[in-house]
């Protein structure tokens, strides 16, 4: 951790405060019932602290040599064009995406149609496999996961659901507007679309595990 970016607790880095290289302190902190981290709240902890090595952050010049280093780029300037582009870049992405969202959000608000139990119950299964993928990346399983969440696993598949049944809404949604444009929406289309969807949600799947198994 770094002193005075409170990663603990304010009164963390307070004791540590002028300790020397070599040099152990004992303290205690009483923590708060609503502290941030769970694992601490309403308790007295106990720190026993061995100062090995004081580091300082040196932030590198910017010049041109720094952007020699990335091996790309010459000039400080060719690095900084280039870093403005993909930021460009993906201003408008986002921009286009919350877009997007809002469109659909909105139609599906209007538009009453019925979602037909087979393409929920593919889509749910869908989901479930793609929650086990990920979860298999962070090295968990799905009864980790929900023990981790304090939920069980038919809690857990119950979630899935409305986002399921959105993307289903959404493809049928698209197919609809197809046949009064009179294109056909495929289903290339459709399962393009569901994947976009589910990508979406797998962005925000692996940030809620991480978080979990931390």
């Amino acid at each position: 951790g770094r002193v005075g970016t409170a990663w603990i607790d304010p009164r963390f880095d307070d004791q540590i405060m002028g300790q020397k290289t070599g040099e152990d302190r004992n303290f205690t902190l009483d923590f708060p019932e609503d502290h941030a981290q769970e694992g601490v709240r309403g308790k007295m902890v106990s720190f026993f602290v061995k100062l090995q090595a004081i580091h300082n952050q040196v932030r590198p010049e910017l010049n041109d040599e720094l952007a020699k280093k990335s091996g790309r780029f010459d000039t400080l300037n060719a690095l900084k064009a280039d870093m403005r582009q993909h930021l460009d870049l993906h201003t408008e992405k986002q921009f286009d995406q919350e877009r997007r969202e809002k469109l659909f959000s909105t139609l599906i608000e209007r538009c009453e149609l019925a979602v037909p139990s087979i393409l929920l119950s593919k889509e749910l299964d869908r989901s479930r496999k793609n929650l086990e993928q990920e979860l298999k990346r962070q090295r968990l399983d799905l009864e980790t996961y929900a023990q981790l969440s304090h939920k069980t696993v038919s809690e857990i598949e119950d979630e899935l659901c409305p986002g399921a049944e959105r993307r289903v809404r959404i493809g049928l949604i698209l197919e609809s507007i197809g046949k009064a444009e009179g294109h056909t929406v495929t289903e290339v289309d459709y399962q393009a679309e569901i994947k976009r969807q589910a990508e979406q949600s797998q962005k925000e799947l692996a940030v809620i595990t991480r978080e979990a198994d931390d």
